[in-house]
């Protein structure tokens, strides 16, 4: 009846007209129900971002399968991938499509989205490098292998903030690569460069050695000469010696020594030698006057005593000898005696004075005769009178020994007295006498 359920088809509807008397008559229609309902998709996945998988420009993608429901029977659920897939960098649109037995059908997508967040890799960074500066250079020119760069996907570009075979200054420098791929992902890696200053500074005009005199009347001298200088190939040199030019320097050698540090712990030193000289003579003050003396008694000499000199030097050190020294006995005649001063370095200075000592003491007459007494023949008025010599002797020589009469000689009566004259070798004179007495004979 109108406003029945139809199943999906063609139903025939047919009405019969019954009468009375059992007479009918029938007429009949055909409705047909189609399905044009399209099938229902549930359970849809949202929109997937993934991150690719490690080391792949890709991503495998899981999702719970959706379900596909219909007003009528079956329906058949199909899709262009499949959950577990591997979707390419980028947006990819997963499509599902649901089918009825009566070709209706209904999609449904969702987006997946694989992104490249892996950063590309570098390989091949050199270890930290150490390098000595070059030669008179406060750097170094320092080369290295380059890295390579590898990237799951595309590498657009590898380079890095200092180029091999640059020059490095003085300490450390971080040398960084920079690799980026198509997605703009960055990798960095570093390594350190150290430059190391193993150059000592360089002393130049050190002055060649030097020997100078002492200053009058001192042990020292001042040293003067032109103050070297210091360079170093970097900058920061402190210069220093353990003399300065103007200063007093003792006798001898003394070596000066300049030493130059870095402000990076190199250092070298340069020597010269100072030789003070001493040229001058020690002083002798004090010395005696010229002596005059006589001579001892009895002896042909004389002791002479005197205050001895002192020896007086710009060093200390000074010897004092002498050829003859106070209380010596000195011979009749001049005698220099000379003091000899002698410093330690072998300056010397001498100075003499005179003792002169005199022969005063005359000779000695002894064994002179006694007086003689002898009588003249008769007739005679005279006659020979003989007797020995006397004998001499003297502190220092005897010259000679005279007399007015010698023996054997003609005496006249009466008395006669006879002398005698020793002389030394000084001159001095010394005289004895005695009488000779004649008597004249008997008549």
């Amino acid at each position: 009846s109108n406003g029945d359920s139809f199943p999906l088809g063609t139903t025939s509807v047919t009405y019969t007209v019954l009468d009375s008397s059992g007479n009918s008559t029938m007429l009949s229609f055909s409705i047909t129900v189609e399905d044009a309902e399209d099938p229902m998709i549930s359970g849809m996945p949202a929109d997937l971002t993934l991150d690719n998988d490690s080391g792949m420009c890709s991503a495998a993608a899981i999702w719970s399968e959706p379900m596909a429901s219909d007003n009528c029977g079956a329906t058949t659920l199909s899709s262009d991938h499949a959950s577990g897939d591997v979707f390419a960098l980028g947006m990819t649109t997963v499509t599902y499509t649901a089918s009825d037995s009566n070709g209706n059908s209904s999609m449904s997508s969702f987006m997946v989205t694989v992104l490249d967040t892996e950063a590309p890799m570098i390989a091949g960074l050199p270890a930290g490098l150490v390098f000595d500066n070059d030669l008179g250079s406060c750097s170094a020119t320092v080369g290295w292998g380059e890295p390579t760069a590898t990237d799951n996907c595309a590498l657009i570009s590898l380079g890095s903030d200092h180029a091999s075979g640059s020059d490095f200054p003085l300490g450390d420098t971080t040398v960084t690569y920079t690799a980026l791929d198509a997605s703009g992902n960055v990798a960095t890696s570093s390594f350190n460069i150290s430059v190391i200053d193993g150059e000592p500074p360089v002393i130049a005009g050190i002055p060649d050695a030097l020997e100078i005199t002492t200053a009058p009347g001192s042990c020292s001298a001042a040293g003067t000469w032109n103050e070297p200088v210091a360079s170093d190939n970097c900058l920061g040199v402190a210069f220093d010696s353990d003399y300065s030019s103007g200063d007093s320097f003792p006798l001898g050698m003394t070596t000066v020594t300049y030493t130059a540090l870095d402000d990076n712990g190199n250092s070298s030193s340069a020597s010269f030698t100072v030789t003070v000289l001493d040229e001058e003579a020690p002083s002798i003050s004090g010395m005696p006057a010229n002596m005059m003396l006589e001579n001892d008694t009895g002896s042909c000499s004389a002791m002479a005593t005197w205050a001895a000199p002192v020896a007086n030097d710009n060093c200390v050190g000074a010897t004092l000898t002498a050829d003859h020294l106070p209380g010596d006995i000195f011979p009749v005649g001049d005698t220099t005696v000379t003091y000899t001063a002698t410093d330690s370095s072998g300056n010397a200075s001498m100075i003499s004075f005179m003792i002169t000592v005199s022969d005063t003491e005359s000779p000695l007459i002894s064994d002179m005769p006694d007086d003689i007494t002898v009588t003249a023949e008769s007739g005679q008025a005279s006659t020979a009178a003989t007797w020995s010599d006397p004998l001499t002797s003297d502190n220092c020589q005897v010259v000679s020994l005279a007399s007015d009469y010698l023996p054997g000689d003609i005496f006249p009566v009466g008395t006669t007295l006879v002398t005698y004259f020793a002389t030394d070798s000084a001159g001095n004179v010394a005289t004895d006498t005695f009488n000779i007495t004649v008597n004249d004979a008997a008549p």
